[in-house]
């Protein structure tokens, strides 16, 4: 009887460890260095976007994750670590298990219901901080100014909204959001990005997410 009730006080101890951390858990994705190295390189993407080939986009981006997950926003409990090769690897062999289709899926119908809960769940997302940096040039030292200038119009016009939410305004810190676009001046069209982010969202609204 004794080792009856410790063995049902240790499984109510695991639920009640699992339930505390999926409630107050919250999952950081840290994306280090994405990089796009040239203008053929995007240009490239963009085709097998519309191809729908999408494992092959990672033959032409660089970049490394960091998922941690922190438990009441400070106790690391979880840690890992994923690059561009890993991802396109782990891809390619779920296709060849036909774990994956190759064909687009049909999106499901939500319910209004669902919808506004994805709105709340996606709201809920946090981004803690921004690194970007991008060069661009074309042929045309005009056009290579215009667009310049406006996409320096875009990010300041966006980016507020993307950071300055309610439930997270009293500790946003500004200097945490950088952001650069120079222009290339050259007698051939030039692009780089470069970017880093770190992006907060709770577990519980990630599951809702993904399910």
């Amino acid at each position: 009887m004794i080792v009856f009730f410790s063995i049902l006080s240790i499984i109510f101890i695991i639920m009640c460890l699992c339930i505390a951390i999926l409630k107050f858990s919250i999952i950081k994705v840290k994306l280090i260095n994405f990089k796009i190295k040239d203008f053929k390189d995007l240009e490239t993407i963009v085709m097998l976007i519309k191809k729908k080939e999408y494992v092959r986009i990672f033959e032409y981006v660089d970049f490394k994750l960091k998922l941690q997950i922190y438990f009441f926003n400070k106790i690391i409990i979880f840690t890992a670590k994923v690059t561009d090769e890993k991802i396109e690897k782990f891809l390619r062999k779920q296709i060849k298990k036909n774990k994956l289709k190759k064909e687009e899926k049909e999106l499901k119908n939500f319910e209004e219901e669902d919808k506004n809960q994805i709105k709340k769940d996606i709201k809920k997302i946090e981004l803690e901080k921004l690194d970007l940096f991008i060069e661009i040039g074309t042929e045309n030292a005009s056009i290579t100014a215009i667009g310049v200038t406006t996409l320096n119009v875009l990010i300041a016009s966006f980016l507020p909204f993307i950071v300055y939410k309610e439930h997270v305004r009293e500790k946003i810190n500004i200097d945490n959001y950088k952001y650069q676009v120079n222009p290339v001046y050259i007698d051939k069209s030039a692009f780089y990005i470069n970017i880093s982010l770190v992006l907060s969202i709770p577990i519980i609204n990630l599951l809702n997410l993904i399910k």
